[in-house]
């Protein structure tokens, strides 16, 4: 279970011009800033929840229902607030609504089980077709006569769908979810001088594509969504990863290069295009951008020179790499969380020359997110040369307006 809840140790707490209410309170465990009761004060001890949580239905959260509560999940679903010219990625409660015991409970400390709250994954993209099955199902349930027969039905078509999707292969390859850099400011001091290069985060969605392998012996081919494995195609499930991995033929690629070097690779990218994530960059059909590679035989991550190299030779592009930033040392990056959200603010732009990535904003012009030519990226994702570590930034006013 990912700690979306934790024990934290409050650094400091600003006012607010006009505000009596509520204080900017950053915490001594991580970077963020959040809105927090004018009550709390430095040196207390209060729970911090991060964005994207899912809270439970308790007596404690329901002044949280106006604003939170998501009806499909029937919980509440904690996302990014502006308020005072502060983002606000999180929501903090006083310890007083964790169960007593008698070991006090210590700063850093997770409490994402105690209070149940989980984190929220967008659900799986499907295909907007419908069968003709499934619409005769939907027919058969509006009429009390047929609806016996309407539920039998649906069940056969689940079950025929779950047969073709399993557990994400974490045996072969990791799952794609970058640290963010404010959840772990640790991993700066540990890497400070460990040469490193960063990527746009790409907004979309991650996928996966590798052969079975077990026992030194190479099997079938199959495509992976960020937690679910697609062994067979389907019409609906997981149809978006098979269409790219036809459109870039992938398994003949990743055959023809384990033929010439010997190296069998899984690889990962993020999907980005129509239905995906509001598809921001306005792509006509879908497209896959690689940002890692591990080879199944020697379970070794590629470097970025690599990862280059296979993507020069498969024609399937790479993450953007932001040019001034690959090969350095990390300290000139970021040596600290307070600098994250001046490195995170990356922008593009549709020029008449096409998608600029890499747009350099000119005096007094500002991103925006509705019907404008230029905008902010998610973020960006900074990774050792050879994969020693790596991490996200997010962007803050990118998160605001996404959610």
């Amino acid at each position: 279970m990912r700690d979306m809840a934790k024990i934290v140790t409050v650094k400091s707490a600003e006012t607010i011009p006009g505000k009596d209410r509520i204080v900017t309170l950053t915490f001594n465990e991580n970077g963020y800033s959040v809105l927090g009761d004018k009550g709390i004060v430095p040196g207390q001890q209060v729970i911090f929840v991060e964005v994207d949580s899912l809270l439970p239905i308790r007596p404690e959260f329901e002044f949280l229902r106006a604003r939170c509560y998501k009806e499909s999940l029937d919980r509440f679903l904690i996302r990014p607030l502006k308020m005072c010219g502060t983002i606000s990625m999180g929501i903090v409660f006083k310890t007083d609504i964790l169960p007593a015991r008698r070991k006090p409970y210590q700063s850093g400390e997770d409490v994402s089980g105690i209070l149940n709250i989980l984190k929220y994954e967008a659900e799986e993209e499907v295909s907007t077709k419908k069968t003709k099955l499934s619409v005769f199902a939907a027919w058969l349930m509006k009429h009390p006569a047929t609806r016996p027969l309407g539920k039998s039905l649906r069940a056969l078509i689940r079950k025929k769908d779950v047969k073709a999707k399993s557990p994400f292969p974490i045996s072969l390859i990791a799952k794609s979810d970058e640290t963010t850099i404010q959840n772990f400011p640790e991993i700066l001091e540990r890497h400070l001088d460990t040469p490193c290069y960063a990527t746009i985060k790409m907004e979309g969605q991650s996928g996966t594509f590798l052969f079975d392998y077990k026992n030194k012996r190479v099997g079938k081919f199959f495509v992976c969504s960020r937690t679910v494995a697609y062994r067979t195609r389907q019409k609906k499930e997981g149809a978006g990863f098979w269409d790219l991995a036809d459109t870039y033929h992938i398994p003949d690629v990743l055959q023809d290069y384990y033929k010439k070097t010997g190296k069998l690779l899984a690889i990962q990218g993020e999907r980005c295009g129509p239905g995906v994530q509001k598809n921001i960059y306005r792509f006509p059909s879908s497209r896959l951008f690689l940002y890692t590679a591990r080879d199944l035989i020697t379970n070794r991550y590629l470097s970025w020179q690599e990862l280059a190299d296979f993507s020069a030779v498969s024609g399937i592009p790479t993450v953007p790499v932001i040019s001034e930033w690959v090969n350095i040392p990390l300290r000139e990056i970021i040596s600290s969380v307070d600098q994250a959200d001046a490195v995170s603010r990356r922008c593009f732009a549709f020029t008449p020359d096409g998608l600029d990535y890499h747009y350099q904003l000119k005096p007094k012009e500002k991103p925006g997110f509705e019907k404008n030519s230029i905008y902010y990226h998610e973020g960006i994702v900074i990774r050792g040369m050879n994969q020693e570590f790596s991490f996200k930034v997010k962007n803050p006013d990118y998160a605001f307006w996404f959610s």
